[in-house]
């Protein structure tokens, strides 16, 4: 099998048949697989940090952003056994109010 290479311009001309538009027609978030609004899941975890002490308390909406992610919370300790400890009640809050594990926590 012989070794093909595109040229640049090669390259360059099978892109520009092709269409490539990114949109953002995502208007709501969507449900978890249990039925709960990403919102309501996002809103537990932010209270769950808040309710640990955790600084700077923040949920970004990334909805008409990300097809991966709806919200995005995030909180800051003041040393690793607070952060530990927001952690903990996240998952624990969460898993109560809304029947969910957060994705990922870090």
């Amino acid at each position: 099998m012989a070794d093909e290479t595109m040229t640049d311009e090669q390259i360059l001309e099978s892109v520009e048949h092709k269409s490539f538009v990114a949109t953002s027609d995502r208007t709501a978030a969507s449900l978890s697989a249990s039925g709960v609004a990403a919102e309501d899941v996002a809103r537990a975890a932010a209270q769950a940090a808040y309710d640990k002490k955790g600084e700077d308390v923040q949920v970004l909406d990334l909805t008409e952003l990300s097809d991966v992610c709806d919200y995005f919370v995030l909180a800051t300790g003041i040393n690793n056994r607070q952060v530990d400890s927001i952690v903990d009640e996240i998952e624990e809050k969460v898993a109560e109010a809304c029947g969910e594990h957060p994705f990922s926590i870090a």
